[in-house]
């Protein structure tokens, strides 16, 4: 019996492909026999042609939630399509236009003498303006209010023949006529003096991300909206599996909306928070004013995290409360407190609504010492559990992993989180389809696609088992830092530039000193929790202590920042505690462990608290070999999760190879345990992945088509592209997709040639293929080729009716077998008249003909 189950990740399923009732029910069995208990259902990029929120939709996820159950299998839900979470898959703001995002921009204009001034905006909303003066050493603010109009500049003349009048069609009239459209806001106003002037305006947010718009996190409606498209859908359709078979549901990633986020009850809001006018101070937020903007700033971004936890997260969590629902997911920027102050989230607030909050780590790539942002990132999801009274913290890992990751991978990963204090992990890991760029989605699938799923598998029952045994233990550090999100917000915004946001020079420092304290802690194995400043000056004291929820600290380090982290400073120095302001040097004062040491400073240790005794997490976080001795009386154990047993360890010294983790347990007395650990020095090597294989190669595959030349002709001119990768035409030539065009409509009056488009093109892949065995044949996945095409092997076209399905992970899948000769052979890929998005998608391949 898998005692551990309950503790086991629980991936996330992609259903990213056609809904296939017989290919759900064999999944779901190749689950159910591999002992996996439960799965988050995620939408995934692939579902090219159902539709997401309608009925059938909402029936298909029904079939795939009774089927589950049916199985023994527990179904948590992810709320989006796909993230970030809030959208309803982009339908939100395409329904209700109004309800998507702005963002408060500013800016300068200087203005040297008495003049007109005028300034043509774009499509935006105008707010007001101010000109600013220094006069007497004091700031004088004029603010402008009827300051806004429109212009129509793009003017369009046509010639015309019609008379105009419904009985007089049958007389041409030969004239010409002008008008103008795309109406754009424009600021205009005589300024009297020489001043700053500040124009404040409204941008609607677009983004890089799915939907190309975002909806106004701000808002309540959008909130109520978006809990009727997909929650009280997702109700209806399974709602009596809530709070049983379905846990819970997973929020992914919500963002706010935009650098300085605005919605329409933002000024109110603010009012009633600090006792003034918000809109008598926007000018102080453009990054060119240098007038005392620090109090402002900061409020602004307060008022924004709080709206955003009061109108999304906190009625997704009542909605969630009162239908049995366990609320669960992560935030973006969590490593990143500049990064939250500049998009005005508070994550280490945002974790505390959630039941189980969490964190997201992508890639290979973990904290160290010389890049310790993930470790903090991780300690502050699981500091705010601590503080609101969360035992359990999540992770949603392995993304975009190679797809020659494999067991020890994840393990170094995962030992990586453990020793961070997460305990439950949601892995990117099982494909529902796995077809081109399906498969490219996040990196590989862990799955029955997998040739290392046995692998996962294996990994499932060790990442059980360690979490397990963290989970009968309580998480205690005597360390508090107090996160410097005061000082961050007072310098917010800055320019933002091709390589993100550009900050100024006092919050470079301020994230520095940040830096420095967690790679100054970390080395020293010195175990911390982490708070906001408004937590510790309201936080309560006791005989030198300062208790935040479940946390008690007699050090606290506070970064040095502005304003709010001089407040919090001299509360904790008014109540008699240990308190220092970091500013990058070395702390005095800072408790050590006085039951081990390490004889290498990449060595994390997480050390956790129980009714009878005490574990500690150490692991390598270095490729090389290190030390560690124990300094205790106590007795001590060897806890191991791969083979879940316990020893009984009695040296001095535990030797990690590169990336090595160990348990060690401490009790008052002896146990019982599975004998005599016996230290054999660093022998576990951990290989890193040399290079990362981003080609996938099916079980059976000989080789892969990965190369051609493609032959390129328009209008008599031709171009020739050699080692040439799958690819489409856009990829090559460029795009005409509309979501890279201006939104105007053709104006009447324009007659002016539209351009022509550069497609369609004539298009042929052509690429040598070896021959191994005359009974080869080759393999296409769903979605290889788009669009109309002729394919030609050794010059012999190859017809539909040549094609038979042939199943390698996907139904879809078809094969031919191929005319061989010896030697080379020439495969083509034709288009006639070829599109933006037409094109080899992704690898053929060569397959041997006995695969089973």
């Amino acid at each position: 019996m898998n005692t551990y189950k309950e503790f086991e990740p629980t991936p996330f399923y992609f259903l990213n492909d056609t809904f296939n009732a017989e290919e759900i029910s064999r999944q779901l069995d190749i689950m159910a026999k591999k002992g996996i208990s439960a799965f988050f259902l995620h939408l995934r990029d692939g579902i090219l042609d159902e539709a997401f929120g309608t009925a059938s939709f909402f029936a298909r996820v029904r079939y795939i939630v009774e089927q589950a159950i049916a199985r023994g299998i527990k179904v948590w839900l992810y709320d989006e399509d796909s993230y970030p979470s809030g959208n309803g898959g982009g339908k939100i703001v395409v329904d209700h236009p109004e309800l998507q995002a702005r963002a408060l921009k500013v800016e300068k204009i200087k203005v040297e003498k008495p003049s007109l001034v005028h300034k043509v905006l774009g499509r935006v909303c105008g707010l007001r303006a101010y000109c600013v003066q220094e006069k007497g050493g004091k700031e004088k603010v004029t603010c402008l209010d009827d300051c806004f109009g429109v212009v129509r500049r793009r003017w369009y003349k046509r010639s015309a023949d019609k008379a105009y009048y419904w009985d007089m069609d049958d007389l041409h009239y030969e004239h010409v006529r002008a008008a103008t459209c795309y109406t754009e806001i424009t600021f205009e106003s005589e300024i009297p003096e020489a001043c700053d002037l500040y124009i404040a305006y409204l941008q609607p947010v677009t983004t890089d991300l799915r939907y190309g718009t975002q909806v106004d996190c701000l808002n309540l409606q959008a909130t109520e909206t978006y809990l009727a498209t997909v929650y009280e859908k997702y109700k209806s359709a399974i709602g009596e599996f809530f709070g049983k078979q379905i846990p819970g549901v997973f929020l992914d990633e919500p963002y706010v909306g935009g650098i300085l986020a605005y919605t329409d009850g933002l000024p109110a809001y603010f009012e009633k928070e600090f006792g003034y006018k918000a809109e008598d101070n926007y000018y102080k937020l453009c990054a060119d004013y240098q007038g005392d903007s620090a109090s402002f700033r900061r409020d602004y971004v307060s008022t924004i995290a709080k709206m955003f936890r009061e109108n999304f997260l906190q009625p997704i969590k009542d909605w969630c409360k009162r239908h049995d629902l366990t609320f669960t997911g992560h935030f973006c920027n969590e490593e990143n407190i500049l990064g939250q102050a500049l998009s005005g989230q508070s994550v280490y607030r945002n974790v505390q609504i959630m039941d189980v909050p969490g964190f997201d780590i992508i890639t290979t790539n973990i904290g160290d010492i010389k890049h310790p942002a993930l470790i903090l990132g991780a300690n502050l999801a699981v500091s705010g559990a601590l503080h609101s009274g969360k035992e359990k913290v999540l992770a949603e890992c392995f993304a975009l992993m190679p797809y020659n990751a494999g067991y020890a991978d994840l393990k170094r990963v995962a030992d990586w989180l453990f020793v961070c204090g997460i305990n439950w992990l949601i892995p990117h890991a099982f494909h529902y389809g796995y077809s081109c760029f399906q498969r490219a989605d996040a990196g590989k699938s862990f799955f029955f696609q997998d040739p290392k799923f046995a692998e996962y598998v294996e990994f499932s029952r060790y990442a059980g088992r360690v979490c397990k045994r963290l989970s009968e233990y309580k998480r205690r550090n005597n360390v508090l830092l107090v996160l410097p999100d005061g000082g961050f917000a007072e310098e917010v915004p800055f320019p933002m530039g091709n390589n993100g946001m550009q900050p100024s020079a006092r919050a470079t420092r301020i994230r520095e000193r940040l830096s420095d304290f967690v790679r100054y802690a970390a080395s020293r194995q010195v175990g911390f929790d982490c708070a906001d400043t408004q937590a510790v000056i309201e936080g309560s004291y006791q005989n030198g202590k300062l208790m935040i929820g479940a946390g008690s600290y007699d050090k606290v380090v506070v970064i040095e920042g502005g304003e709010q982290e001089r407040k919090a400073y001299e509360a904790l120095r008014d109540n008699g505690v240990s308190c220092e302001m970091f500013v990058g040097t070395e702390i005095d004062g800072l408790p050590k462990p006085d039951d081990f040491s390490a004889d290498s400073e990449n060595v994390l240790a997480y050390k956790k608290y129980g009714e009878y005794g005490e574990l500690l997490f150490l692991f390598a976080n270095t490729e090389n070999a290190c030390r560690i001795t124990l300094h205790t009386e106590k007795f001590a154990y060897i806890y191991d999760a791969e083979s879940d047993k316990t020893y009984r360890f009695k040296q001095d010294g535990i030797s990690l190879s590169g990336y090595e983790s160990r348990i060690v347990l401490l009790f008052e007395k002896e146990i019982g345990c599975d004998g005599e650990y016996v230290e054999t020095g660093a022998t576990k090597e951990y290989k890193r992945i040399e290079k990362g294989e981003w080609t996938y190669m099916p079980i059976g595959a000989r080789t892969a088509v990965k190369e051609y030349t493609l032959t390129l002709e328009k209008d008599k001119e031709r171009q020739v592209v050699e080692k040439c990768p799958p690819c489409r035409l856009r990829d090559v030539l460029g795009t005409q997709d509309d979501i890279y065009k201006d939104k105007y409509v053709v104006p009447y009056f324009d007659t002016a040639k539209r351009s022509e488009p550069i497609y369609p093109y004539k298009a042929r892949f052509q690429a040598e293929v070896t021959c191994v065995e005359k009974t080869d044949y080759c393999l296409f996945d769903k979605g290889t080729l788009e669009g109309d095409c002729e394919i030609y092997w050794n010059g012999r076209r190859i017809r539909k009716t040549d094609f038979y399905p042939k199943r390698v992970y996907d139904v879809s899948n078809t094969a031919f077998t191929p005319q061989w000769r010896e030697g080379k052979n020439v495969l083509e890929i034709c288009f006639e008249k070829g599109y933006e998005f037409d094109g080899v998608n992704g690898e053929i391949y060569v397959m041997k003909e006995d695969l089973k």
